[in-house]
């Protein structure tokens, strides 16, 4: 090949990402592991709690084409602690962070 042959690719990298995000085996990934964090944050309260907390996931696209899953509770005394509750931060414990 000589110097002045060239093969330029242009990507266009956003179309790229959507693509991506919109593969089953991305949305399969992410809700096991949505999945995984509700179930350790139910068995969580259910041992440190009071084991009544509703905890959901859900579905959400962010405006740049990523997809995302909440895993929201609504035991907020128990997550972020008040004068009668201790704080337990069931959530962010189920994340592992």
């Amino acid at each position: 090949m000589a110097s002045s042959d060239k093969v330029i690719v242009d990507l266009d990298l956003d179309e790229l990402f959507k693509q991506m995000n919109e593969t089953s085996q991305v949305n399969a990934g992410l809700l096991k592991r949505a999945t995984t964090i509700a179930a350790r944050a139910r068995r969580l309260d259910a041992s440190e709690g009071k084991g009544t907390a509703k905890i959901e996931i859900t579905e959400h696209w962010m405006r740049n084409g990523r997809l995302v899953y909440h895993v929201t509770s609504d035991d907020v005394e128990g997550e972020y602690g008040t004068s009668r509750a201790a704080r337990r931060r069931t959530l962010r414990r189920a994340a592992g962070r």
